[in-house]
């Protein structure tokens, strides 16, 4: 199959009326996110005002429909002069592109005649890209060999009860990762900005003077996303970030809230997680998920919308209070004072490479980082 464009969208949308993204996507054969891909043909076609988003579908505009005169039409007659008004309309349009047009037809030619030299399909290779957190200790290579980070394209959950700090390790993430590359990072759970409370953005300023960091350097690298709602537009602002924005790392707090929005509000025209790891996968950006679930981990893989997430993700970490129960020896180790602050940091599953499955012993520190304790800090 040739290498599919603007027309053949355009010609699928006015057969059909309007079409999902995932159904051009099946239609066409074509991905749904990335280079050649449905969303960017039809974010094209959206730039040049040919096409636009209702709800979870595509359609044609108005101005188009009324030009192609799809509306309105008696006869075969009318319906020819209609299209020849669409296919003026789509030239037009397109005028702007001809001479990538032609740079992309003579690299089309060249390869046909084997003049074009075509590089083979090369083997992937397995890499980290560093968290600046513990987090980076804990995979290894295909030859048991530390990896310096976290397997980079991987998508991974960060799963727990509520107060873990799953959002505390995710925005030190954040805030590690900004000093050193373009990062995203989508609020869901809080409030970025805000001239009433003291906002996510000012914490997360004290938390990088905390780390030494230069939060002018930073705050240029990583671009927020605190959206009121999830439809369609911001689908399409999340995959416009990623793709202009050279995001190498994009972190989402809570997977939650796309689920209760989607159930309580926008139903079909709300946003899936699968659109946003599509999107991660098809840039190669590495993606981390906030879920928030019941204390015991039986209680995740019972939930069956949770238990959907992870199957999405290449990677699940869990971060749980630690649950001390003692004997009968006349003493409440619950409340001894820090118990409290103790977690447990665990890899359940990772399908990239290897990792260190056994659990990590950490404490919530005062400046609100997740610490991993050897045993000298226990001791007197």
């Amino acid at each position: 199959m040739g290498m599919v464009g603007e027309e053949e969208v355009i010609r699928l949308l006015r057969e059909r009326g309007k079409a999902t993204l995932e159904e051009i996507s099946s239609a066409l054969n074509i991905p749904k996110y990335g280079p050649n891909s449905a969303y960017e043909i039809l974010y094209s076609l959206k730039s040049k005002n040919i096409a636009e988003r209702r709800g979870s579908a595509w359609v044609l505009t108005e101005k188009v429909q009324a030009q192609a005169g799809i509306f309105g039409e008696r006869d075969r007659g009318e319906s020819d002069r209609g299209l020849e008004k669409l296919a003026k309309t789509i030239k037009e349009a397109m005028m702007e592109q001809q001479t990538l047009a032609g740079m992309m037809a003579t690299k089309e030619t060249e390869r046909a005649r084997g003049t074009e030299a075509v590089e083979p399909r090369c083997q992937k290779t397995l890499t980290g890209l560093k968290t600046g957190t513990f987090l980076d200790s804990l995979f290894f290579d295909l030859d048991g060999k530390p990896l310096g980070g976290v397997p980079a394209s991987g998508q991974f959950a960060l799963i727990g009860p509520l107060g873990a700090g799953k959002s505390l390790l995710a925005n030190e993430i954040a805030l590690r990762s900004s000093s050193e590359r373009k990062t995203l990072l989508i609020v869901l759970d809080d409030v970025w900005e805000s001239s009433k409370v003291f906002d996510l953005q000012s914490r997360m300023r004290v938390r990088s003077e905390a780390l030494k960091l230069d939060w002018e350097r930073l705050s240029r690298n990583l671009h927020v996303l605190n959206p009121p709602h999830l439809g369609g537009e911001f689908l399409d602002e999340y995959e416009r970030v990623i793709r202009d924005g050279g995001v190498d790392l994009a972190l989402l707090d809570s997977v939650n809230q796309i689920k209760l929005q989607n159930t309580h509000s926008y139903g079909e025209h709300g946003v899936e997680l699968a659109d946003l790891i599509d999107v991660n996968r098809a840039y190669g950006v590495t993606g981390f998920f906030v879920i928030h679930s019941g204390l015991n981990r039986g209680e995740f893989t019972h939930n069956s919308a949770v238990e959907r997430s992870l199957r999405l993700m290449d990677c699940i970490i869990l971060v749980t209070p630690v649950q001390i129960t003692s004997s009968n020896m006349g003493a409440n180790i619950s409340c001894v004072r820090g118990v409290e602050k103790l977690r447990v940091v665990q890899i359940l599953k990772c399908r990239l490479c290897g990792f260190e499955g056994r659990g990590i012993l950490a404490s919530i520190t005062s400046k609100g980082f997740i610490k991993p304790l050897e045993f000298g800090d226990l001791g007197g």
